[in-house]
């Protein structure tokens, strides 16, 4: 997905294999009948790239390495579905200055999980307001996000103690299904972070009224 398929409003994401290419530049570039967002990030084995279209239609993915050199299958014909209406061809550009990567490198990685943070869900009270010395709840929804691991983190006003309770259990396997409950000991607007790996889910951060 991400260099055959695509989906409108969702992060469309496909990695570059850079090992044992060398340091090198990298260039990617999206055409099609909306304007994408188009972001990189370094993971172990190479490079994530990650585009939102807005409307469906045609795209193409050209992925150049080393200057002018496309590498095998550039560029990528990827057929988008959705909602939206296409317009005029634009284009969305992104380079890395990437490092050169072996397979020792590799081996000292976390492993590479496939997930989409995007597809998770999320309900409760604790989501949006919260009670001083009472134990505030919601529940996150991953089942639909692939695998990796759920991270929640909580700030406060400048002059709060640290939220020192946040306890994450996770409920129902099958269904892939996280209890969370924090507890915050001060008033004021706090900020609730909630990650599935590196991506926020849906709605984070959340912005918690404590009273």
């Amino acid at each position: 997905k991400g260099l055959k398929t695509a989906e409108t409003g969702v992060n469309n994401k496909f990695t570059v294999h850079t090992v044992g290419a060398g340091a090198s530049s990298l260039s990617v570039t999206v055409d099609g009948p909306s304007k994408v967002k188009l972001e990189a990030k370094e993971v172990a084995d190479g490079y994530e790239f990650s585009y939102n279209p807005s409307a469906p239609g045609t795209y193409y993915v050209t992925i150049k390495y080393g200057g002018n050199h496309h590498i095998a299958g550039s560029p990528f014909k990827v057929n988008c579905t959705g909602s939206g209406t296409p317009g005029a061809n634009q284009s969305a550009h992104c380079v890395v200055e990437a490092e050169k990567k072996t397979e020792a490198d590799l081996a000292n990685a976390l492993p590479k999980f496939n997930s989409d943070g995007s597809k998770c869900t999320s309900k409760g009270p604790g989501l949006n307001k919260a009670f001083v010395n009472k134990k505030a709840q919601f529940t996150v929804d991953t089942s639909h996000a692939g695998q990796n691991m759920l991270f929640v983190g909580m700030v406060g006003p400048a002059n709060a103690p640290p939220v020192d309770e946040i306890h994450i259990k996770h409920h129902d396997r099958q269904k892939d299904t996280y209890n969370v409950s924090y507890t915050v000991k001060q008033k004021g607007r706090y900020h609730l972070l909630v990650k599935w790996g590196d991506d926020h889910i849906p709605g984070s951060p959340f912005h918690i009224e404590v009273v």
